[in-house]
């Protein structure tokens, strides 16, 4: 099984450098943009980087997750186990580390510092926002708790982070001011929550053919996502009670605890306010770049990858 394992790793290293591992590679989308139009190949290089980063902190989620399933296939964590999945993650992290210290060398080195460790911060952002999901997983849910800030807290420290990273490092490495940076910065904070809040409603909404994610997954293992959190603050009385309950048990959701919520979902408009609220962060992640007078051409592409990553569209 160890020479299997070391087939993969080496086969997620190879998809990542060659672009093979989604149809969209967002990240990298992100960064050319950021980059506007400075075409150096390098510029490919690092994004590749940024891709690998990427790829090391879906495998731990999908171990912290116990996820069988990423992008349709079976994960490194279902198929090989904890330990394995830990290691790979690792490895595959200092594979990035090291290849992205190696290009840096090209850049000015106070740019190359900074980007290292705006590179370094971002993923230890996204361990502590890991920490924090996990709290939230083992605390119970109250009337109170947690609240909807809580919950985009999180969000902010995990995908939105993420997010951020290939606009700011992209900027920061085609040398743009510091107005733009911080501006790209803004934009990539808000369609990164706009992007998780519409993830969180997929999962309870879509199939695993169009999320690649497990069915329901976030509601069998009872986490407390915005959609759960806005159905909360819409209820009273005996559903209140209800869902308090079940969600404070030991044992998982089964299918009807699933349709019972779904159905309250459908009843108090929570899908509209989550689709609402998506929308909301999507137009202030266009309007943090309002201020920059960028040409329609370069904007239009700012508003596609916003569109791409908030829309509903096959929803079902």
């Amino acid at each position: 099984m160890q020479n299997n394992l070391i087939r993969i790793l080496n086969d997620l290293i190879e998809e990542n450098i060659n672009f093979k591992h989604e149809e969209i590679n967002i990240l990298t989308t992100l960064y050319g943009i950021s980059c506007g139009n400075d075409k150096d190949k390098i510029h490919i290089e690092i994004a590749k980087v940024l891709e690998l980063m990427k790829s090391s902190a879906l495998i731990l989620d999908d171990f912290l997750d116990k996820a069988d399933i990423r992008n349709g296939v079976p994960s490194i964590f279902s198929s090989y186990g904890s330990e394995n999945a830990v290691l790979v993650a690792e490895i595959i992290k200092s594979t990035a580390t090291i290849k992205l210290n190696q290009l840096l060398q090209n850049f000015d080195s106070d740019i190359a510092w900074k980007t290292m460790c705006i590179y370094e911060e971002t993923y230890r952002t996204i361990c502590f926002g890991q920490l924090e999901e996990e709290e939230l997983l083992k605390s119970q849910l109250t009337k109170t708790f947690p609240t909807k800030e809580k919950c985009i807290s999180t969000i902010v420290h995990t995908t939105a982070t993420f997010i951020q990273l290939p606009l700011i490092i992209g900027s920061l490495l085609s040398k743009k001011n510091s107005n733009i940076v911080r501006a790209f910065a803004n934009f990539g904070l808000n369609i990164g929550i706009a992007y998780q809040i519409r993830d969180d409603l997929l999962d309870i909404l879509a199939s695993t053919k169009l999320t690649g994610k497990p069915e329901n997954g976030d509601l069998i293992y009872k986490k407390k996502k915005i959609p759960i959190i806005y159905l909360r603050d819409r209820l009273d009385g005996k559903d209140l009670k209800s869902l308090l309950t079940i969600y404070n048990s030991k044992e998982q959701l089964n299918d009807d605890n699933i349709a019972w919520i779904k159905y309250l979902m459908n009843e108090h408009n929570v899908v509209f306010e989550c689709q609402e609220r998506v929308n909301n962060y999507c137009e202030k992640a266009l309007n943090s770049l309002t201020e920059l007078s960028l040409d329609d051409q370069y904007f239009s592409q700012f508003k596609s990858v916003a569109n791409l990553l908030t829309n509903f569209d096959n929803i079902k």
